[in-house]
């Protein structure tokens, strides 16, 4: 009975925190697969009203990438004025603040409110942190219960951009796996428009190989692969955060999946 309660507590606090306000960065991870400016957006849920303005502050690989720019997202259009600074450029403490103003004015998730640009140094995977996270209501009051997902920054220059661009109708979609979060199986699904060799990947956070679920010649039409939470030994996998990367000859594409 007590192991019961126990994942009935966990599974619990783990629904409560998916349903969460919540900042994040997207795409996530964010796939970088040809030297030079990239860019990444910060978004909020639709759990996120009513708000004008944040506060956020970053840290990031200086090895990997360098801070180019910033500017406010389409979440954050309509105010007839701002409060807008970058106050700080380092690695370890981008700081950016945004504020909006306009008598009774507020915005809401989902959306950008955020847009970074950085530009390549090196191939490799880091995290994207989120220091502070802090959200200002139209009272200009500071926000409670919003969180921040950090994210992953995936530079590898295996593939292309051009190569993506060409192929972006080679693929219709990778589609979300169900059940997600899921215990012991899950179902990834994708559709091919013509023949190709494909790829289906497993990472985990920090960006390592777990597991290769396809690599082989694939005839067009929709494809369906079972994930039983094993790595390439065998062996379960422990519960957290993963990602499943689909690549074709001229395609990438990735999603993320939680196991409890």
């Amino acid at each position: 009975m007590k192991k019961y309660i126990g994942i009935g507590i966990i599974l619990f606090f783990f629904i409560k925190y998916l349903s969460a306000s919540l900042t994040f960065i997207y795409p996530d991870p964010t796939i970088v697969s040809s030297p030079g400016v990239f860019e990444i957006s910060i978004n909020v849920d639709a759990e996120i009203t009513d708000f004008r303005g944040y506060m956020l502050v970053f840290s990031y690989d200086s090895t990997l990438m360098e801070f180019i720019s910033a500017e406010k997202g389409e979440v954050m259009e309509g105010f007839p004025s701002y409060w807008w600074k970058v106050f700080d450029v380092s690695a370890d403490s981008l700081h950016i603040e945004c504020m909006g103003f306009g008598a009774g004015l507020s915005v809401n998730g989902p959306g950008t409110i955020l847009k970074l640009k950085f530009k390549t140094l090196e191939e490799g995977t880091a995290d994207f942190i989120f220091k502070h996270n802090v959200f200002y209501d139209i009272d200009g009051l500071i926000m409670p219960g919003i969180s921040a997902d950090d994210g992953t920054i995936i530079i590898n220059y295996t593939i292309s951009i051009d190569e993506q661009m060409a192929g972006q109708d080679e693929i219709c979609q990778l589609k979300q796996n169900y059940p997600n979060p899921f215990t012991n199986n899950t179902t990834i699904c994708y559709n091919l428009t013509c023949r190709s060799h494909v790829k289906l990947q497993i990472f985990n956070s920090m960006g390592q190989l777990v597991n290769f679920l396809v690599d082989e010649e694939q005839p067009a039409g929709e494809k369906t692969i079972l994930w039983n939470a094993c790595d390439r030994s065998g062996k379960k996998v422990a519960s957290g955060v993963y990602y499943y990367k689909l690549h074709t000859g001229k395609f990438c594409s990735c999603k993320k999946c939680f196991i409890l």
